[in-house]
């Protein structure tokens, strides 16, 4: 695992809310006739703005546990990226990247 592909990105950005029309990209918190033309750059605070609490929530339902319990989870696959030698932006992508379907997610608790 390194960095995401355009592809890559592009995939996890329209999973978590992000939509692409011919007028552009919108992203969740845009109104009226706000478009971009880009996805948001892959970093932390993109991460965690558009990603992270969907992923925790979609952990939650699916697991049947709390949205504490799903946010351990989720830090403890980032956790264990880092520990694979990713830097600390990757390794969040890719931690959620592994739980955006959830159902053959590794055996985190």
């Amino acid at each position: 695992m390194n960095k995401p592909t355009d592809e890559q990105a592009k995939e996890s950005w329209e999973r978590y809310g992000l939509k692409e029309s011919p007028s552009g990209i919108r992203y969740p918190e845009d109104r009226g006739s706000d478009y971009h033309r880009t996805y948001p750059p892959i970093d932390l605070n993109n991460l965690f703005r558009y990603a992270e609490f969907k992923a925790v929530i979609n952990i939650g339902i699916k697991r049947k546990i709390s949205i504490d319990d799903a946010r351990g989870w989720l830090f403890e696959l980032w956790l264990d990226n880092m520990k694979k030698g990713l830097n600390y932006i990757d390794a969040l992508f890719w931690a959620l990247w592994e739980v955006k379907d959830n159902d053959n997610a590794s055996s985190h608790p």
